[in-house]
This record gives C-alpha cells, sequence and structure tokens, in this order.
C-alpha cells in the first residue's frame, strides 16, 4: 500500500506508480498521493482487485495547476492505465480494479496531453474486465473550477468496464462523483468492445453548474450490448453530447439529460449536437 508519499518530482521521467501482478493493493485512499511529471501516473497490468483512490495525479498537491515546469513534454502523458502502457492505465489482464470512490476517495486525474493517446483514464487488453471507474474528477482542478485538461478524459477497450455509478438514482439532478469536463479531444470514449456501463456521469458540465467544453461527451465507436444511462451530458458547444457510430449495435441509451443543467447557469449548457446515432 502506497499512502501519502510523492511519487517522482517534476523533472523525472518514466511511470510514477508500476503495478504488475498485483492484488489487493491500495494506491492512496486514506492518505493520497502526489503523482504527476511523469510520462506515466500509475500503471496496473495483470493485477486484480486493486484501488486507486484519493490522489493527485498530473497536479500539485492541492490539485490547483498542472505540474509540467512550463515545459508540455515534461507533463504526465498518461494518467492511471490499466493495461501495458500508461494518468491512470488498467491493462492486459487487469480486473476487478476500482478507480475512485466517493467522494473522499476521489482522484483528481487532470493535464495528460502531449500523444494522441494521451488520456487520463485507459482501460485497455481483451483480458482486463471488471474494471470500476467510480468518483474521480477528470480533466479539470479539485475544485472544478477551472480546466486542467487531457487529450481524453476517458479511454475505454476493456469489456465488461463499468464508468461511473451504476447505482445512481432515477430521478434528474443525477448526484455524481464522476466529472469529467474539458478534455481537448473527448470525455468519456469507449471502442472495440462491448458489454460496457456509462452511468450516472457528468459529462461536461459539473456539479454546480459550470460547463466545460470538448469534442465529444460520451462516445461509443464499434462498441456492442453496451448501455449509456442517467448521465448529463452538457456543454459541449463545439461538439456532440452522445455519439454511437460505427458498427456499433445491440446498445441502450436511456434516462440521460443531453444538454440540461446541473445548478444556476451562466453559460448555455447546451451541446452543438445533443446525440448522433450512425
Amino acid at each position: 500500500e502506497a499512502d501519502g508519499v510523492t511519487f517522482n518530482a517534476a523533472r523525472l521521467q518514466g511511470a510514477g506508480v508500476t503495478m504488475i501482478n498485483s492484488v489487493g493493493s491500495k494506491i492512496g485512499v486514506g492518505t493520497g498521493n502526489v503523482i504527476s511529471g511523469n510520462t506515466g501516473g500509475i500503471l496496473i497490468t495483470n493485477g486484480r482487485d486493486n484501488q486507486v483512490g484519493n490522489n493527485k495525479i498530473g497536479t500539485d498537491k492541492d490539485g490547483n495547476f498542472l505540474i509540467n515546469e512550463g515545459q508540455p513534454w515534461i507533463a504526465t502523458l498518461i494518467g492511471i492505465a490499466v493495461v501495458n502502457s500508461p494518468g491512470i492505465i488498467v491493462d492486459s489482464g487487469a480486473a476487478t480494479n476500482v478507480i475512485g470512490g466517493p467522494a473522499t476517495e476521489a482522484n483528481v486525474i487532470s493535464g495528460s496531453q502531449g500523444v494522441t493517446r494521451s488520456a487520463g483514464i485507459i482501460i485497455d487488453g481483451t483480458a482486463g474486465i471488471n474494471n470500476r471507474i467510480l468518483g474521480n474528477i477528470v480533466g479539470l482542478n479539485a475544485t472544478a473550477t477551472e480546466s486542467i485538461p487531457n487529450n481524453i478524459g476517458i479511454s475505454a477497450t476493456a469489456s465488461s468496464t463499468i464508468i461511473g455509478d451504476d447505482s445512481a438514482p432515477e430521478v434528474f439532478p443525477y448526484q455524481s462523483h464522476l466529472v469529467v469536463a474539458g478534455n481537448v479531444s473527448g470525455d468519456i470514449l469507449v471502442g472495440n468492445t462491448s458489454n460496457v456501463t456509462v452511468a450516472g456521469t457528468l459529462a461536461g458540465i459539473t456539479p454546480n453548474g459550470a460547463v466545460f467544453n470538448s469534442s465529444a461527451g460520451i462516445g461509443f465507436v464499434n462498441v456492442q450490448n453496451s448501455r449509456i444511462f442517467r448521465n448529463i451530458v452538457s456543454g459541449h458547444s463545439n461538439g456532440l453530447g452522445i455519439a454511437v457510430l460505427q458498427n456499433s449495435s445491440g446498445n441502450k441509451i436511456e434516462s440521460n439529460c443531453v444538454g440540461c443543467p446541473t445548478g444556476p447557469q451562466t453559460v448555455s449548457s447546451r451541446n452543438s449536437i445533443g446525440m448522433v446515432i450512425s
């Protein structure tokens, strides 16, 4: 268990934390870590039942600003990766891992840019199943008042991934601790997989009603038998709210609020296009 430690100073490169074949470990949760300025923040490969919570990944200890010392190439390229590489990455055989949790266990995962695949969280690998992304702030500062964008907020290609809270209440407004907003190329992108759930998230908008534009809120490409439900997807004034594209089939899109506010609005929460299914 890593708890209350700052991994790697801003000038160092490489993965901040690498977990290989780890079972039942915790990174943060009680007292979190600052994991910033590395090529990759956290990499989990071939591990299961691990938890990553209450960390600042890509930012300073308060989650207020990006740690890159003015050099884009020093910024974290991937926040958390659950796979074979890059944030947070969950990869190759990594299963039943949990990223985030309730408000006290939420990670701030922001500022992962520099290459096309840069993302706050990547869940990847054909053998990586049943990983959960719960409460986190992805693409913003810790108070969700300013953008610290990732290239992509969350990228998932592993089957049976759960993004958000699939037990979210049925009444509006949905109270979500997974806030994904302000990311350059999209907030939540899922591709080439099946049986994924995206539920109870705020995509493009914060609980207080602030909106942060990106190219897309929730995007499915070649995704089968998956579900998008009880999300608020708003504020993508130059892009799409929900897009289901390219050979996607058997998916359910229900009980979402597309273009809705979450609080007092000073700017429009509308998307340029609310939903596209093609």
